[in-house]
């Protein structure tokens, strides 16, 4: 046996690399968007609004992997949240979470669903996701 046929494997994807970087503002955000697809940072940079002016602070991380061996299912968009955290489904093969507390999105793409889509239907249902957990969170510790 080699060193290859002995490696477990990675079934949750947890160790794919996401070789595309790119900071950037959107929707008064600033996002570090970390991926392996290269069209949904050339997506971004044709959405990116030039008078978008975000605050100081960390910037939101995005990780997305697009998954070419998810099932190509296209159903509606769900949405299911719990305090800091919110899961977005479109399809079986499409799964992002917001996390609130961590100031993070992370995620896989199916095939179906092209940068395009991801850049101008998914990710403002992010954002929004996001800024309402935050202002959830936020209103919490305003009361402990």
């Amino acid at each position: 046996m080699n060193s290859h046929e002995l490696e477990i494997p990675d079934l949750l994807r947890r160790f794919v690399p996401a070789p595309y970087k790119v900071d950037i503002c959107c929707q008064n955000t600033r996002l570090a968007v970390q991926t392996n697809d290269l069209d949904i940072l050339s997506e971004l940079e044709h959405t990116r609004n030039v008078a978008d002016k975000a605050g100081s602070g960390s910037p939101l991380l995005i990780k997305i992997i697009r998954d070419a061996d998810a099932p190509i299912e296209l159903s509606d968009i769900e949405v299911v949240s719990c305090g800091p955290v919110a899961t977005l489904t479109a399809g079986a093969g499409t799964v992002l979470l917001v996390d609130g507390e961590r100031n993070e999105i992370l995620g896989f793409l199916a095939p179906s669903i092209s940068a395009r889509e991801f850049v101008r239907e998914l990710l403002p249902i992010l954002l929004k996701l996001f800024h309402d957990i935050g202002a959830h969170v936020d209103s919490k510790l305003a009361f402990t």
